[in-house]
């Protein structure tokens, strides 16, 4: 039986992360949207602040990889007010996040 060992955390308390373990900035947009097929900005955006990843990164991510779409844009421009819709292949992933 192997010990495993402690885990190490920096001197402001954080943890550090493993590379392996992270998820991608796409997947966090898949968690936040949960069983839903329209996910907010504030939603992603308490996700990635919790994960520690920048939001509008995690969004454009989500968007390169064809996992979400723009629903419904903030008609004054303000991004952090839109709606996205996912995709086929984001709706796939989400089922397969949320059954893991």
């Amino acid at each position: 039986m192997e010990m495993s060992e402690p885990s190490k955390s920096s001197s402001e308390g954080r943890r550090y992360r493993s590379i392996r373990r992270d998820p991608s900035p796409a997947r966090l947009v898949i968690a936040a949207a949960g069983y839903s097929d329209v996910v907010s900005v504030s939603l992603v955006d308490y996700v990635a602040q919790w994960a520690g990843y920048d939001t509008e990164g995690c969004i454009q991510k989500a968007m390169d990889d064809g996992y979400i779409d723009v629903c419904y844009p903030n008609l004054y421009g303000d991004r952090k007010y839109d709606t996205y819709r996912l995709t086929a292949k984001g709706r796939r992933a989400a089922d397969r996040y949320m059954s893991d």
